[in-house]
């Protein structure tokens, strides 16, 4: 979760801070932009919430609902066409890396499942470590 919470977070930070040129780009109107990096920075505040805890509880399963959530919306509009072809190959290289985000999140919250205290082991992503 901590990758999700950096690209999130970085992409966030692009829609924020370069809104109109990707708008120009992309064919999408600034405010579009800004709005969903507005709604990033806070799904980056939950998923570092989340990733603070010792525990893994509501936040990670947040964080698969939410990312699930986005490929099936980026589904939707990819397949209505309501964006400009460049803007389409962008939501679908973004959803894609959303989509082995939520795989990857799922199966770790499967597997932590298997401890009845729902503790993230102490090597847990460290280098070295065998999961």
């Amino acid at each position: 979760m901590v990758a999700d919470v950096v690209m999130s977070g970085a992409f966030a930070l692009l829609l924020l801070l370069a809104a109109g040129p990707l708008g120009k780009w992309l064919g999408i109107e600034p405010v579009v932009l800004l709005g969903v990096g507005a709604a990033l920075v806070l799904h980056v505040a939950i998923l570092a919430w989340s990733v603070s805890q010792r525990r893994v509880g509501a936040g990670a399963r947040y964080a698969v609902v939410a990312n699930g959530a986005w490929v099936l919306g980026a589904a939707v509009v990819l397949l209505l066409g309501w964006l400009d072809p460049v803007a389409m190959l962008a939501l679908a290289a973004v959803s894609l890396a959303v989509g082995a985000f939520a795989v990857l999140q799922g199966m770790g919250l499967a597997a932590v499942r298997e401890d009845p205290g729902g503790r993230v082991p102490a090597d847990h992503g460290s280098p070295g470590s065998v999961s």
